[in-house]
């Protein structure tokens, strides 16, 4: 299991995503993002994301 927590981003949010791989991860921040921070997805953002996934 992978984990994203939006707070490990920089963010002072305390969502955290769980899935099997990390595309699954990214779809979820990526709605995540969208709903909550009202904002699209960046490739900048993605990369960032992509540092602080952790195996669980």
């Amino acid at each position: 299991m992978k984990t994203l927590a939006c707070k490990d981003t920089g963010s002072q949010c305390d969502w955290v995503g769980r899935a099997e791989t990390e595309q699954d991860l990214l779809k979820q921040a990526t709605q995540h993002v969208k709903q909550v921070h009202k904002m699209d997805m960046t490739p900048e953002m993605e990369q960032k994301a992509r540092k602080v996934i952790r195996d669980e």
